[in-house]
């Protein structure tokens, strides 16, 4: 994403949104996407374990492209995550298994990270190419916001302008 499609508010102010769907940009949705943001402090990111929720952010959209936004979410992060780690560690065991590995111990740890690297590439080219339409991280100063569509972002910036 371009750096101009990138802003930060105050985390302490709820953010305008333009009134029209992240996704298809049909004026004055009847919903809301709602996720949760992300944190930007590295210590913070375990709180789950604490119970300690992340900020909900609600984007305007439309209730069918919301469940799209909402499935594509859930899918990339429990299902095609997961699928591509354990393929990391299938592809790994099964170059041990085979032989495929040398017998010096650098260039084994240098041919593992290889097959690691090959095995998740499909989805870093996929985040690359496909990136969500709105992203937002969190800590407690601060909201930084992403957005795939230059359009919306400067909707967004011009109605959140006196925060910047």
């Amino acid at each position: 994403m371009d750096s101009s499609d990138f802003f930060e508010i105050p985390s302490d102010v709820r953010p305008e949104w333009p009134s029209r769907c992240i996704r298809c940009g049909r004026e004055d949705p009847e919903g809301f996407y709602r996720f949760r943001s992300s944190h930007l402090d590295p210590r913070r990111c375990f709180n789950w374990l604490l119970n300690r929720a992340r900020p909900h952010v609600n984007v305007p959209a439309c209730p069918n492209c919301a469940r799209v936004l909402s499935l594509r979410r859930w899918c990339e992060r429990y299902i095609a995550w997961p699928l591509s780690f354990a393929l990391c560690g299938f592809a790994c065991i099964y170059a041990e298994q085979a032989g495929w590995l040398p017998q010096d111990r650098n260039a084994r740890k240098f041919v593992r990270i290889c097959i690691i690297f090959v095995c998740l590439l499909p989805m870093m080219i996929w985040i690359w190419f496909r990136p969500s339409h709105v992203q937002a991280e969190a800590d407690k100063k601060i909201c930084r916001f992403w957005f795939s569509n230059p359009s919306y972002a400067r909707d967004f910036a011009e109605l959140n302008k006196p925060f910047e």
